[in-house]
Formats: C-alpha cells, structure tokens, sequence
C-alpha cells in the first residue's frame, strides 16, 4: 500500500467523503512495494534468462519534437503500454526506461520529453528536464532513433535546430531516421524525397528505391536543386518508415535494434519491463488523458499526485488528487455534473489495467488550493 502523508490524506478523505462516499484508511506505508500479481505481470514470462556471458545490450535514446509519437513508438518496440501518450504536446514530463527482452538480447530505451526551448519552458510551466532531457539520455545511449513527423506540414522537410545540435554534439554515435506517421502520407514518392533532403541524400537505401520512382523532368529538377540545399544530416546510418499507431514498420526497427545489440551484461532483470515507479506511471496516465480531454493549457497547470494506492485488495485500488490552481480551473477539469472527469477517469483506469494486468480501480478527486473547495 502507498499513501502519501497523513495531512494529504486528511483532506483527500473530506473530498473523498463529499464526492465518492469512500473512506481512506488512516496508516502510512513508508515505503511502496509492489503486490505478487504486479510483480508477476511486469515480467515476460516467454523470455528466458540466457548465460550472463552470452547476454548483449543496447542502449537507445529516444529524442524528437514534442507529440511526433515518440512513447507511442516506444510501447509499440517492449509491446507493452507503459509510456503515457496524448495528443498534446509534452505529456513525458521526465526521463524514463522501457525495457525489451528477446532471447539473449536485451533492448534499453530512454524515453525523453520532447525538446523544448526555454521559451516553449516557461510557457507550459515545464520542469528544467524539459530542456536538457534529450542530451542527457543521448549521452548516457549506445544508439540514437531520431522520430520525425511525417504528417507536419511545417516540419516534414527539416529537421530542427535543437535536434541538429545534440546530433552534432555526438557524431560517433550509430543514429537512425525514423519517420514516424507514414499513414497520413498516402504518396510513397513524398516519403522518398522527405527521407533524401533530411539526409542530405547520404543513404544507399533511399538511393536504390528512388531509381524504381518515375519523376516528371522539371519535378526531378526542383527536387535536386532542393536536396543541394539542404540542412538535414549526413550521418545517419539506417532509415525507418513506420506508423507507430498501426503498428506499421516496427518488427522491422525492433529486429535492427535487436542486431546491433553488443556483448554486455544486462542493466535490468528479465522481470523488469520499466523503471518507473508505478506511482509515476499511475500519475503520467491521468495527466495524459487530461491533455486529452481538457482545453487549451487547463491541463498544464492542474497537479496530479497518487494520495492512496493498494494493490492487495481483492479490487485493487488507486486515489489520485488532481489539485487545480483556482475555482475557476476546478470547475472546467470537472465539468458539467461531474462528466468530464468521470470520462477522464475512465479512460486512465483503461489504459492502467492494461498496463499493469490486474482490475485497478482509479478514483479522481478534483480540488483547488483555495480551503473553500473542501467546505
């Protein structure tokens, strides 16, 4: 069982009392530890534990622009759903691993938020990881995904500054393009000169399916002169085109990844799938189906804190505070009789039973900072 504090959980339970007619039991765990059936499900009871001296591993940085589907890439590859993913932007908020498992093979991914200035920082009152993220995990990783969005029409062609300068900051490393959300481009000849001018027409692979590609003469003419003037980047070693929603590509990357795997013992146990705190996993979920569902930049200033979690339970049990800054905000996160967060709730509880493998239930309580909301 986790609880957070007695004072949290003394106005947790006033809320609790008022809106769910649950009572929370008054006694901490000092320290979180996972329920036997959790454990069990964070394993993947088909991967066997090789020899150590014959394990190999590899470490990969996940970076690109907030929401080009970077986690949703990252679930697909461990085949397992324990990265939080909206349609907005900045729903990772910190560095985090998943893990991957196939034979002797063991696949270490650090998903990072996306990169941000400090502009973009202060306008979504992000943490300082939001902006340094992305170089510490490049610097801590064997290999390098670059995840570019397809489907950007500002975007699709360049690659950005900030991805250009930690790349440029680590040329020896094995990087690889991957073009993510294919599915909205339905021309095959788009993603082929896409892939050329990002980079820089260096790639042997892209050259070969160019040669099957009919272009019109002054079509073919605009494109070279295009790719000589372009500012993509000339060291990338392979190129990937999937669709992280469908599933569409990613066997391919995963068994890439999986090849470039060197002689190294393992950095986690084969029941290790994350290491993440399920109290972290539980919080990002919720903050994710709140970007989701909420407008604008509501959901970026509400806190969302875990205040009671057993799994021992014959149902286990989550209790989330989402504390928001004033009345105002409280009432929108709410909504009309309490229906947007009951939809809210819903769907995190969804995504958490999948995640974890057990029937948690998830209780939202909505308050501000102002004591009169607990009156």
């Amino acid at each position: 069982m986790f609880v957070r504090t007695i004072q949290s959980l003394c106005v947790t339970n006033k809320c609790l009392f008022q809106y769910n007619k649950l009572v929370v039991p008054y006694y901490i765990v000092p320290k979180f530890c996972h329920h036997e059936s959790v454990r069990q499900s964070m394993s993947d009871n088909d991967v066997g534990h090789p020899d150590s001296e014959e394990e190999k591993l590899l470490k990969i940085a996940v970076i690109g622009l907030p929401n080009v589907g970077k986690s949703t890439l990252v679930n697909q590859l461990v085949k397992r759903r324990i990265f939080a993913m909206s349609r907005k932007v900045h729903t990772t908020k910190c560095r985090a691993r998943g893990v991957y498992i196939e034979n002797k093979s063991q696949l270490v991914f650090l998903d990072t938020p996306g990169l941000v200035s400090e502009q973009e920082k202060q306008r979504y009152h992000l943490e300082k990881e939001f902006v340094e993220g992305g170089k510490k995990a490049v610097a801590e990783a064997d290999s390098i995904l670059v995840i570019h969005d397809a489907s950007n029409n500002y975007t699709r062609y360049t690659l950005d500054e900030k991805i250009m300068t930690i790349l440029n900051s680590f040329p020896d490393k094995d990087t690889v393009l991957v073009i993510n959300k294919v599915d909205a481009i339905k021309k095959k000849r788009f993603l082929l000169d896409m892939a050329r001018l990002l980079t820089n027409d260096t790639l042997r692979k892209i050259n070969n399916e160019v040669q099957n590609v009919k272009y019109k003469p002054e079509t073919k003419m605009a494109l070279e002169e295009r790719i000589s003037q372009a500012k993509g980047y000339s060291n990338f070693s392979d190129i990937f085109m999937v669709s992280a929603l469908e599933g569409t590509g990613i066997s391919d990357l995963r068994n890439y990844l999986l090849s470039q795997a060197k002689p190294s013992g393992w950095l986690f146990s084969e029941e290790m799938f994350t290491d993440q705190d399920p109290v972290v996993i539980i919080e990002d979920t919720v903050r994710s189906r709140m970007l989701n569902d909420l407008p604008q930049e509501v959901p970026y200033r509400a806190n969302v804190a875990v205040e009671y979690l057993d799994f021992e339970r014959e149902e286990p049990l989550c209790v989330c505070l989402i504390e928001c800054p004033s009345h105002r905000v409280e009432r929108v996160v709410t909504g009309s009789g309490g229906s947007r967060i009951r939809r809210i709730a819903s769907s995190a509880e969804e995504e958490l039973r999948m995640t974890f493998k057990i029937p948690l239930k998830l209780k939202l309580v909505v308050t501000s900072k102002s004591p009169k909301s607990f009156g």
